[in-house]
């Protein structure tokens, strides 16, 4: 059963510096793209009511200002706000995502936008492709490209859109429960066992990661890779578990380290299963 979010919880970010394996978050040009992209959308909404776009640039500009606003958002979403001292929506895991434990949700806002901008896409390359059919028919060159534009724009939307809308029906979610790790996306679930945890680490540099490195152990099933003289058959590395650091409700380096202190604290991995983790993890007292 799902506890409700504490009101207003929030985390002091100061004691949880960024990583120096990810790349620093580059607010100054960030929020000069941000607004840009902003600007570009006001701008051109006075054009268009003053009646200065007219025609196919009108067309055109109105075309634009919703891919304009939405790529805004979006840079403001992942980039400029970058940090989450806010741990409102971590919250106990729901029966459909583990028995018991600390779940850890994806963000609906960023996934949303993801969402509009391929719908957006596919309508534009819909159009296009459409229109450019008709043109085409009636003996116009270059009708064909503008075909071919649309097509190549669906061929790109109709995928995201797809993993958009099962993501709608089953939110990716990371769930630290006292057996280990649930890892819910719309196509998989992974379940790793905290003994088979054998580190976790920022990684991806300009594409932060919170990267769970996994022992394949011994008999277990699965490919385990090769192995080495330094890689002993007890240890066989696994495939790893990566959550991307911007897509997750808690702050990044926030996770990184609760990770990391029930990794190091075995006995305290029980109290996951109730109302003592969540309020270790949405206080970070890690």
């Amino acid at each position: 059963m799902r506890d409700s979010p504490a009101a207003g919880a929030s985390i002091d970010l100061a004691r949880f510096p960024w990583p120096e394996r990810w790349a620093r978050p580059g607010r100054a040009v960030s929020v000069l793209v941000t607004a840009g992209f902003a600007t570009a959308v006001v701008v051109g909404v006075v054009l268009l009511v003053t009646g200065e776009l007219r025609g196919a640039r009108g067309a055109l500009g109105a075309g634009a200002l919703p891919v304009l606003a939405l790529l805004s958002l979006l840079v403001l979403r992942t980039r400029v706000q970058r940090r989450r001292p806010s741990t409102d929506e971590v919250r106990a895991a729901g029966s459909d995502e583990a028995p018991a434990g600390v779940a850890v949700p994806y963000r609906r806002d960023t996934a949303m936008l993801r969402g509009l901008l391929s719908a957006y896409q596919a309508l534009v390359g819909l159009v296009l492709s459409v229109g450019g059919l008709a043109l085409l028919a009636q003996g116009d060159a270059p009708g064909g490209v503008a075909a071919l534009i649309g097509a190549g724009l669906l061929a790109a939307a109709v995928p995201a859109l797809r993993r958009w809308a099962a993501s709608r029906g089953r939110p990716p979610v990371l769930v630290l429960t006292p057996g280990g790790l649930v890892h819910r996306t719309p196509r998989t679930q992974v379940e790793v066992a905290w003994r088979d945890v054998l580190s976790v680490v920022p990684s991806g540099g300009r594409d932060p990661h919170v990267l769970v490195a996994v022992a394949q152990r011994a008999g277990a099933h699965g490919t385990a890779g090769r192995t080495t003289l330094l890689r002993p058959v007890a240890d066989r590395l696994a495939p790893h578990l990566a959550v991307p650091a911007s897509e997750v409700v808690l702050d990044p380096v926030v996770l990184v380290e609760a990770l990391r202190w029930y990794l190091a604290h075995p006995e305290a991995r029980t109290e996951l299963a109730g109302p003592a983790g969540l309020d270790r993890v949405r206080r970070g007292q890690v």
